[in-house]
Formats: C-alpha cells, structure tokens, sequence
C-alpha cells in the first residue's frame, strides 16, 4: 500500500479536479469536511494513514479497500491475491516478447453478503486502532490533549466491476449510505465521523460519495433492501496487451 493511499483516492475519484461528491444527508456537516480541505494542508502519515490540521482541529483520515470478494479465513483479500497473481502471470507470459496478448479470467464471483462482511470487518479492524491514531498525532505534535479530532474513514470500493443489485427496476450500486444492515452497524460505532466511499460503474467509473453519524437516522427511513434484489455477479476479465517497437540497429 502506498504512503500516499489518501492523495491517490482522492484524485482517483477526482476530488481535486473538483469532482462532485454525492452528499447523501442533509446535516450540511460535509462543509466542514469543505472547510478542513481549503484551509488545511493534506498531509500523509503512518498510523493515520492522512491528517488535516486547522488551528487546534485535526481531521484522522484513515484508508482501507472494500470489495464484494470472500477472504480467507484470517481476513486476508482473496481479490487482492488473485490480482498479484495475475500480474505476475502477465509478466511471466509477455517477459521478452515485442508483441504479445495475456487474457485471463478473474476466477472470483462477488455477493453482496461478503461486500457487507468486508466492510464491516475492515471497518473494525481499523476502529480498533482509533485512540492509537490520536496518540501518535500527540507524540508527534501535530495535537494536543486539547485538540478537537474528527474521524474519517475513507472506505475505497475496488470491486473491478463495481458492487451491483437490481431491484427489478433498475440497477442499483451498492452504496453504503444505503444499505440498512451498514447504517445500523456504522450508528454502534460513534468514534468514526465521517465516512467518504464510492460507487464504481462496470466501465470502472468511481461516483465518490459522504455520509455522516448525524445522517443516519435520516438515511434510515430512505435506505434500500440491497439483500432482497438480484445480485449482479461478475467474474472480471483482464486482457494485457504488449507491442514494443524494436530498435533501430543503427542507433
């Protein structure tokens, strides 16, 4: 995972190129994520991975992947194992070639069960972690025993073909602001603020979304019965292509 996880989400859903982010309450409260943003330096850490600090207000923001995929019985991603195979299978296959083609199949299928159960797994996993994070940042002198901490999670969807449903209707993406079963988990858990995530289209477009603790009762009553619809599974396909211009002989 790269020390800068928190810039490269943020211009992966375009919120530097001022790219809308889909409020889903009506608190107003992701003004003053607004706030912290342009008149706060984003700055990248260990343990938080991100912080923005505001006169004696320090923002956590703490990054992890969700995905649609099981994991292994010690919680690791079967996804992201899958992918590191497949790029070594890529290399391996194309290694020494001017031209040359790699096509293979994912291998996996998602359910919204297990896109439910990573969030909620590497929610906590990271929630357990909270009173840390505000530590370090007093070790470090970037707060004090007098600062005021917000929490933000910022929960990246890298399912490659989106989470999808269809109520029959229409398609819907599984957006967390949405789904009762995550509102009621999220409401039990008062140390995390914020949370920013993202729908992802099956063309791999990211719809970065807000939602707070003070929206939740008023997502409640709007939410959506994601485990009632149809499923959308996908089995991701990965196609490589290699074309290498040789060199001229005289250069």
């Amino acid at each position: 995972m790269s020390k800068e996880e928190v810039k490269e989400t943020f211009a992966k859903y375009g919120i530097y190129e001022n790219a809308e982010i889909v409020v889903l309450g009506s608190s107003n409260v992701d003004e003053k994520l607004i706030w912290f943003l342009q008149n706060g330096k984003l700055t990248s850490f260990e343990g938080p991975d991100a912080y923005v600090r505001v006169g004696n207000e320090v923002l956590i923001i703490e990054h992890f992947s969700i995905d649609g995929y099981a994991t292994h019985r010690h919680g690791s991603s079967k996804l992201r194992e899958k992918e590191v195979l497949m790029e070594r299978a890529e290399k391996d296959e194309l290694s020494g070639k001017l031209c040359g083609c790699h096509n293979q199949n994912l291998g996996l299928i998602n359910s919204y069960k297990d896109f439910l159960a990573n969030s909620k797994a590497r929610f906590d996993k990271h929630y357990r972690h909270i009173e840390d994070y505000k530590q370090k940042l007093i070790e470090e002198g970037v707060a004090d025993a007098t600062s005021e901490f917000t929490v933000c999670f910022l929960m990246d969807e890298s399912s490659p073909l989106g989470t999808l449903t269809h109520d029959g209707m229409h398609t819907r993406p599984v957006c967390l602001g949405y789904s009762k079963e995550f509102l009621a988990f999220f409401e039990q858990r008062k140390n995390v603020d914020w949370i920013i995530s993202a729908v992802v289209s099956p063309t791999g477009e990211y719809t970065p979304y807000f939602f707070s603790q003070e929206d939740v009762v008023e997502l409640e009553q709007r939410c959506f019965d994601y485990g009632s619809y149809q499923f959308l599974s996908s089995d991701a396909r990965q196609m490589d292509f290699r074309l290498t211009a040789p060199q001229d002989e005289d250069t």
